[in-house]
């Protein structure tokens, strides 16, 4: 996993899955597009011989984390005839966001995190004029939310070297441990966001001042939130390569393949998450029994949310390389390029 705007270290895990020992092993990644082999490269070589069974970590660094999860495959010969040997890899940046509305009107605003200048810059869909602010520093982990129940969400950020949470205005406190992903969600319904920590070392969760439990590990994305239409979020966590859901005391299923994207949102306004996928190869959206479309092109980074005020999430899209922001059948509009990091759920 890699800290937003920073260099990413992507780890490979590769076994020789045949009977006979193998020569050399080349590991190969899609970086992030299966769909699409221009933009494969050779990621490593294990040299041989390579005995069955055996297992190798390989390392390589990325010049810059992104949205994208990355699959890999591994190819080797021995005796001159083709053997098995497999690998899989991760390279994401995953943002677990409170609240996106920052003038408290019911609808989400556009916000984005500039890397360079470690600033804020936020459009609101009222049309009111825009804001920049400049909080935080190169390498924290942005987590804004309404931590003060009013109503309009604060810039927060966690700094992941020493488990600081800074939010703007209201507080700051010490709360995690180098390696923990923040997680903020409204964990006891009171309208205020929460801090907490998912340490996928070991599949804890830690709400602050609330309780501790355990749920998932080291191969699952954090996706908390509301999804049975309690007003509390829960623990829940996406496997990547697997399309499991899990979401704790409610529900256990599979939907989507490796590689999809997972984009929980309220698609369908009856106060509760939908389980739902973005497949950046091919733009697909499938929501759970609520709808399947087309929307958005390789490398747009999905940003589902309520834009329109109306209690439902509208499907869109953030495209780096332009800063468009394409929200279906709300809006589109220009805010960020390629040095920002999109925030808003």
């Amino acid at each position: 996993m890699a800290i937003p705007c920073g260099p990413v270290t992507v780890n490979y895990r590769v076994t020789n899955t045949g009977g006979v020992e193998l020569e050399d092993i080349w590991v190969t990644d899609d970086n992030g597009t299966p769909d699409d082999p221009a933009d494969d490269f050779v990621a490593g070589v294990i040299p041989g011989p390579v005995a069955p069974g055996a297992e190798f970590n390989l390392q390589t660094l990325r010049s810059e984390g992104a949205h994208l999860y990355n699959t890999a495959w591994a190819t080797s010969t021995g005796a001159g005839q083709p053997v098995s040997a497999v690998a899989a890899a991760e390279s994401f940046t995953w943002l677990v966001t409170g609240d996106s509305d920052y003038n408290g009107d019911g609808r989400s605003d556009l916000s984005v995190w500039r890397c360079a200048s470690s600033s804020w810059h936020v459009s609101f869909c009222s049309g009111s004029p825009p804001r920049v602010i400049y909080f935080g520093e190169r390498g924290d982990i942005m987590a804004p939310g309404d931590y003060d129940g009013d109503g309009t969400a604060e810039v927060a950020v966690y700094r992941p070297y020493n488990g600081l949470w800074a939010i703007r205005n209201v507080t700051r406190f010490y709360f995690g441990v180098y390696g923990d992903l923040p997680v903020p969600a409204d964990y006891d319904g009171d309208r205020a966001t929460d801090a907490a920590i998912f340490r996928r070392s070991s599949g804890l969760w830690v709400i602050r001042a609330l309780s501790r439990l355990y749920f998932g590990d080291g191969r699952d994305l954090p996706i908390p939130g509301d999804y049975d239409g309690s007003g509390t979020a829960g623990a829940a966590v996406y496997r990547t390569g697997l399309g499991l859901w899990a979401v704790r005391g409610v529900t256990r299923s599979y939907f989507g393949v490796a590689g999809d994207y997972p984009v929980p949102a309220d698609y369908d306004g009856d106060g509760s998450l939908d389980i739902g996928i973005f497949r950046e190869g091919s733009s697909l959206w499938a929501i759970r029994g609520v709808t399947r479309s087309y929307f958005g092109r390789r490398r747009d980074w999905p940003q589902p949310s309520d834009y329109s005020g109306e209690g439902t999430a509208s499907i869109a899209v953030f495209r780096p390389e332009t800063g468009l922001w394409s929200i279906r059948g709300v809006t589109r509009r220009y805010w960020g390029g390629p040095d920002f990091i999109p925030l808003t759920r």
